[in-house]
């Protein structure tokens, strides 16, 4: 994206309210590579981390002098916590030009004296601040409102354009300063002095703003060919990342997102089951509203793509954990699909999607299993849901309620403090595919120049030997993003030690006496094998296997001391999943 914005000549963008979709890293060295600025009016210190962003490049907001008149442009997503701003020049300069010469502090008269924090009223940099207001709000100040074409809203004093997603609009807006007027300071007609140094005791003349909108379809402009040739090599890599297969379809199941909202789906069933393994919680709801494809898949379907992934899942969709007592949590699963049991059935966003380890009475849809064991009312369970949950966007009043009456219960308190459900289907089953290579190829015929590390080019010649075809380059992107926690390119065996002990079917396949404890001669064992890749007897053959440093017992040591957090002689199940909890990828993951 930022490089065919480079290529269209952008000047100016803004930060919105998806700053958080990727890793704040990446989105700081995007800007580094744009040849524009970034205005950032919605983000109090924004972390640069060690990034070397240059301060001019991501402005507070940006004055221009546009035939000796200056134009403030602010970067405010609606309803957005704005900057600490000056209070000063919000009311004499940028505010008077945005607002054509409201009388009135907006900002105070629509929030009160809750909108300062710190310092003085009207003090410059004494640290006030307030929230950017609603579009609507914007446009009460400026006059009555009007719509027109069903996206652009005018009024008398303030032009609100609305382009929607995706590029398919393209708002055009020119401004224009008319003749100088005459006539007393403010008021209704003709705004304040503009040019912006009302508050340093300066006065203009003020001219008169006139403001011409429209929106055209992307479609109806000329292509440009430099432009589209740079977005065609993007498109091939995306396109590339919707054919790379995520997971098999299990075995002898008709795959149907349909009814989503009114009934459990298979699909429902698949992507939350693998996430509750990934984040190692006792049960997974999440709203129907948020699996959005409402496909019937065909059962000559095999494997469940990216491209798939994407269109169930569109949208962030972020998980949270939470505490309920089994009697809560019944009850929070009844209550969202009470529609469903009327006759006939009424399909509603809410209704939750569970895992396969949840089980419930088919007539009342209450839970009768959790993870496959009986619910226990009074026992605290881990929930993973989404945000949209907890936050009651569908008003699911049983989780809600138990909230209000145990302020002491430890609930999110932003969506920021979950992780996209797309992320974590993703990382899960890059992780499962580490497991499948190490068990039936090894570390050590993966490495075949013998250096002790694993490059993406072995990964990928592996994944080749033991699927009997090339995998997506994006697939091996990911395989090497979740493994690499040093981020230096390459998978060294102290990440293959680590990555195999991110696995559930590592602590099954290692607990050779079913003692429901990992001794470090089984974890030992587990990893010996793997690493040689004679787990089931044979290695898939690559070429001749390298020497390289090999698997020590002090690597293997230093992991399983890190597990064993009680230091009681073994790994218990409760230690091997807390560890499997804590387990994040070290890089951006390609979604």
């Amino acid at each position: 994206m930022v490089d065919v914005l480079n290529a269209c000549g952008v000047d100016y963008v803004c930060l919105g309210n998806h700053e958080t979709d990727i890793p704040h890293r990446d989105m700081l060295e995007r800007i580094v590579e744009s040849d524009f600025v970034w205005i950032n009016s919605s983000i109090p210190s924004l972390p640069l981390l060690d990034v070397p962003l240059e301060p001019q490049k991501i402005p507070e907001y940006a004055l221009l002098e546009v035939g000796g008149i200056e134009v403030a442009l602010l970067g405010n997503a609606e309803g957005k916590d704005s900057i600490a701003a000056d209070r000063e020049l919000a009311q004499t300069r940028l505010f008077p030009l945005i607002l054509g010469g409201h009388d009135h502090d907006p900002f105070l008269e629509t929030y009160g004296e809750g909108g300062r924090e710190g310092g003085k009223e009207g003090s410059p940099g004494g640290g006030w601040s307030s929230r950017i207001p609603s579009a609507a709000s914007l446009q009460e100040w400026g006059g009555e409102r009007e719509r027109v074409e069903g996206e652009k809203e005018v009024s008398e004093r303030c032009t609100l354009v609305k382009v929607g997603m995706d590029a398919t609009w393209i708002g055009v807006v020119d401004v224009a300063f008319g003749a100088e007027e005459g006539g007393a300071e403010g008021g209704a007609e003709g705004g304040r002095e503009d040019g912006g140094d009302a508050g340093n005791g300066k006065r203009r003349r003020r001219r008169r703003l006139e403001v011409k909108a429209c929106i055209k379809e992307a479609a109806s402009f000329a292509v440009d060919p430099a432009v589209q040739e740079r977005v065609e090599v993007h498109w091939r890599v995306l396109e590339e990342l919707e054919r790379a297969v995520l997971c098999p379809v299990p075995a002898q199941t008709p795959l149907s997102s349909k009814g989503v909202r009114k009934m459990q789906t298979s699909v429902g069933t698949m992507l939350l089951t693998a996430a509750r393994q990934a984040l190692q919680v006792d049960c997974v709801f999440v709203n129907g509203g948020n699996i959005r494809a409402s496909v019937a898949y065909p059962l000559s379907q095999k494997v469940f793509t990216y491209k798939d992934l994407k269109a169930e899942i569109p949208f962030p969709c972020e998980m949270v954990t939470v505490r309920l007592p089994g009697s809560v949590l019944s009850s929070l699963l009844q209550y969202s699909r009470q529609f469903a049991l009327l006759d006939p059935p009424v399909e509603k966003g809410g209704f939750l999607q569970v895992d396969e380890g949840v089980r419930v009475d088919a007539s009342t849809h209450a839970i009768t299993h959790v993870q496959g064991r009986p619910l226990e009312a009074s026992r605290m369970y881990s929930l993973a849901t989404t945000w949209g949950v907890v936050s009651g966007i569908d008003d699911l009043r049983p989780i809600l309620d138990y909230r209000e009456a145990h302020p002491e219960a430890v609930f999110p308190t932003s969506a920021e403090a979950g992780r996209g459900l797309k992320e974590v289907l993703v990382a899960h089953h890059s992780r499962m595919l580490w497991w499948d290579l190490a068990k039936h190829v090894g570390f050590r015929a993966m490495d075949t120049d013998g250096d002790g590390v694993l490059s993406q080019k072995e990964v990928a010649a592996a994944t080749q030997a033991c699927y009997g075809e090339a995998l997506s380059r994006l697939v091996v992107a990911n395989l090497m993003a979740t493994a690499d926690f040093d981020g230096d390119g390459v998978i060294s065996v102290k990440e293959f030690i680590r990555i195999c002990l991110s696995q559930e079917a590592a602590f099954q396949d290692g607990d050779t006496d079913n003692d429901e404890r990992l001794s470090f001669e089984e974890v030992w064992s587990l990893l010996k094998a793997h690493y040689d890749g004679n787990s089931n007897g044979s290695h898939t053959p690559i070429r001749a296997a390298g020497e390289g440093k090999g698997l020590t017992e002090a690597d293997v040591r230093e992991m399983y001391d890190e597990i064993d957090s009680d230091k009681r002689g073994g790994i218990s199940w409760a230690e091997f999943r807390e560890h499997m909890a804590r387990q994040r990828e070290p890089t951006a993951l390609v979604i």
